[in-house]
């Protein structure tokens, strides 16, 4: 339970420090059960036509089926086709319900019913926050299918990690251990061996200096190593087998040589780790294990002359009569197991009925291989949701939807600002939102970095493509807690469909666009410019609502404008110094709500802020603050506030 707590504390402090690198481990997460399910899928398709065409499949496209299940499972990406087997499951993308619920049942609403997009860029007119809410809209609904549509649990992820370590650290160190007891207990095989090993080796044209080495350290011959192999053989095996015998078994461990399996069942190892949970995606790679074996029988017996073939099956019998017990070891490979009984007689069996593989075998398997690749391969074709109420909630995208290009522009640039995907995904185009929706839900629709940020942007039109596609570029200022000033450029192209203006295309990045810094090394510590006045306002909940918003832009500024001048006076070096950003960016505000705490007097009075925030986790925290406000020349200014270096503080909500 201590391991736990450590690292659930070590996971969530890199949460609240910055969003990105927990991104990249839940986007893991999500990858590794998106990917443990498919491959569950291939392996309840793979087993029965494996089993139909057991007898006209030949035994080396058995196992190489099997390796459609390991791409599988190790691709971090696949196109999606309209014949992808997965076209079958049920999915829930696209037709999520909007209303997120709390345990209570009861949906969550915001201190607003849409979401206010605030940026130092828009606050040139006398009504800022009322255009801003009126232009840039954003409505809760749409942003809660956006934002949920990864719901993952943490201590799941948690398991998952301990479980992933467990299983790699006991596989590393019984091999260690494995290699370290070997080294310390064996002896090099004598010239007798030696030169059958030397004739095995010219059979199968290796070429590699490997040596045999004599061990009481494994009961069944084995191959050990892909960097550096060594051929391990039981010491009370040399005086019990016939040299023909003996002959037969290096030839196997030659064909597991030959066929690289030691470097295969070293990536199957790894892939069952970061699948330890999942025991269908096991059972696969232990058919997988079966099938190898008998593959490299096949590889072996056609290097055999026909009439010494039966004696391959005798050797098998034999020595599983001589081998007591045998312990499986990552990067080995043996010619059998004990505990292996019915797949040894199915051994026999394929070794009786051996025969080359005939041009029509081949040309069969490669087809029905080829057709699952296509099947099992690629992804499900994703579909926007059409249905009854997601294609209502839908509708809200239009309260994003521009008439002018510059406009579509500007929102495109303010969503980089703000780090609001759910901006940009709106105003894509629609074969934009089919190709990139996968890419912005396992982003959690949370666009840009923590650092550096965006300060500024401006618009540049740079190419007239025709009268409906216009092409931009966007330059944009950014900086970080050092005060270092960057530039940054970006591409898009918008068009006009329908009446609107869409964007059809854009330069790609994972983050932000390229980033060089600026030859201006330091902003000067002056305030953005900003018409103060046009933030005045002369009702007392209005001024709190501002000074609440403006924690949740990180737009100190917006503060600055409506404190007193006494603490304008006392806190112009501290906001300055902070290069008017405030706040931090993890955890971030998703809404707040204000509460009037106090009346001290008709033109004073005291009110309790309560922050509703969350980070890359989706835990949901909670923090509360205070501020007085004052009536002075027929407007509501603060002159009393809670003192507090980024934010204030914050506890998790338990509920």
């Amino acid at each position: 339970m201590k391991i736990l707590k450590i690292l659930n504390a070590f996971l969530r402090n890199g949460a609240i420090r910055g969003g990105n690198r927990m991104y990249e481990i839940f986007a893991v997460f999500k990858w590794v059960i998106e990917a443990s399910i498919m491959g569950s899928v291939l392996v309840c398709a793979i087993l029965p036509i494996r089993w139909a065409l057991s007898r006209k499949f030949n035994v080396n496209w058995q196992y190489y089926i099997w390796f459609l299940l390991l791409i599988r499972l190790i691709m971090p990406y696949a196109p999606q086709s309209q014949l992808s087997i997965f076209n079958l499951l049920p999915t829930t993308i696209g037709s999520s319900d909007y209303n997120s619920q709390n345990d209570n049942g009861n949906k969550i609403e915001s201190s607003n019913n849409k979401e206010k997009t605030v940026f130092n860029t828009t606050l040139q007119k006398q009504d800022t926050i009322e255009n801003t809410e009126e232009n840039i809209k954003t409505f809760k609904g749409l942003y809660q299918l956006m934002y949920r549509n990864i719901n993952l649990n943490f201590a799941i992820v948690i398991a998952w990690i301990l479980g992933f370590l467990i299983f790699l650290i006991c596989m590393i160190i019984s091999n260690l251990r494995f290699g370290i007891r070997i080294k310390k207990n064996f002896k090099y095989a004598d010239s007798n061996i030696n030169e059958l090993f030397n004739e095995c080796k010219v059979i199968m044209e290796v070429h590699r200096n490997i040596p045999v080495l004599l061990t009481k350290e494994v009961y069944s011959p084995c191959l050990l190593g892909f960097i550096r192999p060594k051929l391990l053989l039981p010491c009370h095996l040399q005086h019990k087998i016939s040299n023909a015998e003996l002959k037969c078994i290096l030839l196997h461990e030659m064909a597991h040589y030959k066929r690289k399996d030691i470097c295969v069942n070293w990536i199957v190892a790894i892939v069952k780790a970061l699948h330890w949970f999942n025991p269908l995606i096991w059972y696969g790679f232990y058919k997988m294990h079966q099938d190898c074996e008998i593959a490299c029988d096949a590889y072996a017996l056609s290097h055999i002359d026909p009439e010494k073939r039966i004696e391959y099956g005798h050797t098998i019998i034999h020595l599983l009569k001589l081998v007591s017990v045998y312990k499986f070891t990552p990067g080995t490979t043996a010619v059998v197991s004990k505990y292996d009984k019915l797949e040894i007689k199915r051994r026999i069996i394929m070794i009786s009925i051996f025969k080359k593989t005939s041009f029509k075998s081949v040309a069969i398997a490669v087809a029905i291989i080829t057709a699952i690749g296509f099947t099992g391969l690629t992804n499900a074709k994703k579909v926007l949701a059409t249905s009854g109420d997601d294609l209502e909630n839908l509708q809200s995208q239009k309260a994003f939807l521009q008439k002018d290009k510059e406009d579509t522009v500007k929102l495109w640039a303010e969503a980089l600002g703000t780090r609001d995907g759910s901006f940009r995904y709106a105003i894509l185009s629609n074969d934009l939102k089919q190709t990139e929706y996968e890419k912005y839900s396992e982003m959690n629709w949370v666009v840009g970095g923590s650092s550096p940020w965006v300060v500024s942007y401006k618009i540049n039109e740079k190419n007239k493509i025709d009268d409906k596609t216009y092409e931009y570029e966007i330059e944009y200022s950014m900086s970080d807690s050092t005060k270092t000033l960057y530039n940054s450029h970006e591409n898009v192209t918008v068009q006009e469909i329908g009446g609107n203006w869409f964007v059809i295309n854009h330069d790609d990045y994972d983050y932000l666009p390229e980033v060089t810094e600026s030859n201006d090394s330091k902003f000067s510590t002056v305030q953005p410019r900003l018409a103060e006045n046009s933030l005045l306002t002369d009702d007392k909940q209005c001024a709190a609502k501002l000074w609440a918003e403006a924690l949740k832009e990180r737009n100190g500024s917006f503060r600055y404008s409506i404190l007193s001048n006494d603490l304008k006076q006392t806190e112009y070096e501290k906001y300055s110094k902070m290069n008017w950003i405030i706040g931090g960016s993890s955890p971030w505000i998703l809404n707040y709500k204000i509460n009037e705490k106090n009346k001290i007097d008709d033109k004073t009075y005291e009110y309790e802020i309560e922050y509703s925030m969350t980070d890359s986790t989706k835990a949901i925290y909670i923090s509360y603050e205070n501020i007085t406000v004052q009536k002075n020349f027929g407007n509501w200014f603060v002159i009393n506030h809670d003192n507090y270096e980024h934010m204030p503080e914050v506890n998790e909500n338990m509920n």
